[in-house]
């Protein structure tokens, strides 16, 4: 991948710059309401458009998304990280063996095999964190270093602690019927995903985009 658009920057809408109105939070599905707390913009004089990396803050949860997103002739072009937890695509950055799990924790709740989503979903965390050197034993303990490197959020450390560590999980004093464990295991493991590999490569490449060495 050489540019951050190969990600597949396809939401539009119409207007000289992004609307917080379409956006749509990835963490609580609350729609339009969004305050903008950062906003860095691509001034490359050779580009045919600008780009921006708005960084929004939910009203509705709290929490922090990016938007990436360009305007050419009244046409908004966007993309929200971390990505709808609704949707389940592979981007192409992720290690080959993080993609091979993933792909099948994606067969096994296809084919009702939900105790396996939750044991791939504890390899990803796993090999996720080989990545940056975390080696400690025990997901609980391997969540809490990621989330003390601030490579994840505490609500999702705390989120995965419940769906992939207890047996069985338990939301508000009662467990999760073993389908939706599998269900929720696997949107925790691609918003993990995002907030470790998707954003930061993202974030990379803006740069780098910045700096004149992709255009």
């Amino acid at each position: 991948m050489v540019s951050w658009w190969e990600l597949g920057l396809v939401r539009r809408h119409t207007g000289d710059e992004l609307s917080p109105a379409v956006l749509r939070c990835p963490y609580c599905s609350a729609q339009g309401r969004f305050d903008r707390v950062f906003r860095a913009e691509n001034n490359i004089s050779d580009l045919k458009h600008h780009h921006y990396v708005d960084v929004c803050k939910c009203q509705a949860c709290g929490n922090h998304c990016f938007v990436l997103w360009s305007e050419e002739k009244r046409e908004v072009n966007y993309q929200v990280y971390p990505q709808d937890m609704h949707r389940h695509e592979v981007i192409e950055d992720w290690p080959e063996a993080v993609t091979s799990d993933y792909c099948a924790a994606l067969k096994a709740l296809m084919n009702d095999e939900f105790d396996t989503v939750r044991v791939m979903s504890r390899r990803i965390v796993d090999k996720v964190a080989l990545q940056y050197g975390i080696t400690c034993k025990g997901l609980d303990l391997v969540l809490d270093e990621m989330r003390q490197k601030g490579l994840i959020t505490l609500a999702l450390a705390d989120w995965g602690k419940v769906l992939i560590v207890e047996e069985p999980a338990v939301i508000a004093g009662k467990p999760l019927p073993i389908e939706e464990q599998a269900h929720e295991a696997l949107r925790f493991t691609r918003m993990l995903l995002d907030q470790t590999l998707t954003i930061p490569n993202v974030i990379s490449l803006y740069k780098q985009r910045d700096m004149g060495k992709i255009v």
